[in-house]
């Protein structure tokens, strides 16, 4: 059975691992996805698969994801071969999601810094696009990405914000739908204010 301690250990020796993620974060994501059992799944970032293989070999879910680093295409297509059935890659940030409902959104990439052929504003007009989202993760310390998931949270959701460890840089969300424009920006300025 994989573990998130062993998927760690499998990428870590993979060619392209420099830029995986912490065992730390694959340990909470682990912990997410058994609270959370998600049925489907959008990772923005895949790499060569490491947070991608950890959600399709500890979880029944369907995950799409983004990657369109051509080196990391080719290495996750292979790294994730015995789960061919249950992933969808989408080559472009340009690309809407194929569903509009996700149980977990990962942001592992596509802010458009080097190697990285994103740009800063995708994670919020991907989030735009969705109509229901249940917990947003981002992986490492994204500060950028992170002010522009707050802004599209805004949009319609309240949530409540959960850094486990600012050592390993990761940040939660967790989502409730409000149709109260007052309380969606309260919390949004309530946010802003409190990360300065």
């Amino acid at each position: 059975m994989d573990t998130y301690q062993s998927v760690y250990e499998k990428f870590k020796a993979l060619p392209g691992s420099q830029h995986i993620a912490g065992v730390v974060t694959l340990k909470r994501i682990s912990e997410i996805v058994d609270e959370l059992q998600p049925k489907r799944v959008l990772e923005l970032g895949a790499g060569i698969g490491t947070i991608t293989y950890l959600l399709l070999a500890t979880t029944n879910a369907h995950v799409d994801t983004y990657e369109p680093n051509e080196f990391c295409i080719s290495a996750l297509t292979e790294n994730l071969s015995r789960f061919k059935d249950r992933y969808t890659l989408l080559t472009s940030y340009k690309q809407l999601p194929p569903e509009s409902a996700y149980d977990l959104v990962v942001i592992d990439g596509g802010a458009g810094s080097q190697d990285d052929t994103g740009y800063m504003r995708a994670a919020y007009l991907i989030l735009l696009s969705l109509d229901t989202v249940r917990v947003v993760i981002v992986e490492g310390h994204r500060k950028g990405q992170n002010t522009y998931v707050r802004r599209a949270l805004a949009e319609r959701y309240v949530y409540k914000r959960k850094r486990e460890n600012i050592d390993h840089g990761y940040t939660e969300y967790y989502l409730k739908k409000e149709k109260s424009l007052l309380k969606r920006i309260g919390l949004y300025f309530y946010w802003k204010l409190r990360l300065r």
